[in-house]
């Protein structure tokens, strides 16, 4: 019915029209080789049955393990999703345009390793690239920085797999999504151009991904969290923002406020690092030899910063603002090895009473502030060296 390209066809005038779904698709299978498509349009495919038929909506293009290229590619008016991705081989995108489709442009699974570049979309039901969620097979990068990832669900990173995020790439997710490296997780953006992981709603990262105006706005606790297991090795979050996490369940749910980004274990580091809007609390340090630097938390409802006794995190240049606490939160207890507290300048709050045991030693910086609440105490058979200076001096309150 697309008297467009090749004349009216149908000899039947303005009597037919082309409609989303008139066909079906092309696909490209596993025993299909190397094929291409090339300088090509791929219009008003997307259904099994029918144009508009709501049981039949499926993807215009599939490439099911395949290493096929598509090269300088149109796919418009899909009544589904615009191109597919999935199994275990590489194919190629390279200068792909999807426009019009119903549902989204590019969805792929986490075993297929496409090599993409120039891709763009426009007016389709849900403007991003979606990613099926579960536990990586393989080591990954995502590079695309002009259209967002979203998450199908949470992804783990195994130990000794890798998962690179390049600068300017914005991965969206939503209610109880999280990331989780056992492996590496390697977030590196610039100044201009950071690693941005929002809520789906987040309209200020790659724009309105949904294409509902103000139905929906971004809040506190929309997803849940990035864990760095023990087991990681090498994660860096470097130029990058944590926004609108910090909810295991949802936004607001009493019942699941946490952490924004947890450390457990972990020698991460966190350089140039903004959390912004946690449900919860920002940042998680625990039994860890993390490394913060230049780590902003910024309007979190609970704890800027929580760490335990075991962790020997490096803190500088922190930077709390808005938060339920603007300060480091010290769970408390006998202190299991030799300190040196050197908190960035924040005040920091024991949780309760604190013990330095025979032949330990807590060594504090001159300016530190160290705050308890109710009947809590210091106590030390070690050794507490405490020595200020006249304008820095050490507090107790």
């Amino acid at each position: 019915n697309d008297d467009t390209f090749g004349g009216d066809t149908n000899n039947d005038g303005s009597n037919t029209t082309p409609a989303a779904g008139n066909w079906r698709g092309i696909f490209f299978e596993a025993n299909s080789g190397a094929p291409v498509l090339l300088n090509a349009r791929v219009a008003y495919a997307g259904n099994i049955y029918s144009a508009g038929n709501p049981s039949g909506h499926e993807q215009a293009s599939r490439l099911e393990n395949t290493s096929a290229t598509l090269r300088h590619v149109e796919v418009l008016n899909s009544d589904g999703n615009g191109v597919r991705m999935e199994g275990g081989n590489k194919p190629t995108l390279d200068d792909v345009h999807v426009e019009g489709a119903l549902s989204l442009p590019f969805t792929m699974d986490l075993a297929t390793d496409p090599q993409m570049t120039g891709l763009t979309e426009l007016n389709n039901g849900i403007d991003a690239i979606a990613i099926d969620g579960g536990t990586l097979p393989a080591s990954r990068t995502w590079n695309q920085n002009t259209i967002p990832y979203i998450l199908g669900s949470r992804i783990t990173i195994p130990a000794g797999l890798r998962l690179d995020v390049t600068q300017g790439v914005v991965v969206k997710l939503t209610n109880s999504q999280y990331i989780e490296a056992h492996g590496t997780l390697n977030a590196v953006g610039t100044l201009g151009a950071p690693v941005v992981f929002t809520s789906r709603s987040d309209d200020t990262a790659l724009g309105d991904t949904f294409r509902n105006g103000n139905a929906t706005t971004p809040a506190p606790g929309d997803w849940r969290s990035i864990y760095i297991d023990s087991d990681s090795v090498g994660s860096v979050l470097d130029h990058v923002d944590v926004r609108y996490a910090g909810n295991t369940y949802n936004a607001g749910n009493p019942s699941g406020f946490e952490q924004a980004i947890d450390v457990s274990g972990a020698a991460a580091v966190l350089r140039n690092t903004r959390v912004l809007n946690s449900d919860g609390t920002g940042v998680l340090i625990e039994n860890s030899p993390a490394t913060l630097n230049q780590v902003t938390v910024d309007g979190a409802r609970g704890n800027a910063f929580v760490t335990d006794l075991p962790s020997t995190a490096t803190f500088t240049g922190l930077r709390a603002v808005n938060t339920g606490g603007n300060r480091v939160y010290v769970q408390s207890g006998t202190l299991p090895v030799d300190r040196v507290w050197d908190f960035s300048g924040l005040p920091a709050q024991l949780s309760g009473s604190l013990t330095i045991p025979a032949g330990r030693k807590l060594t504090l910086v001159p300016g530190t502030v160290l705050k308890l609440n109710n009947s809590a105490y210091g106590e030390t058979d070690g050794t507490l060296d405490a020595y200020g200076t006249a304008a820095q001096p050490i507090v107790f309150t």
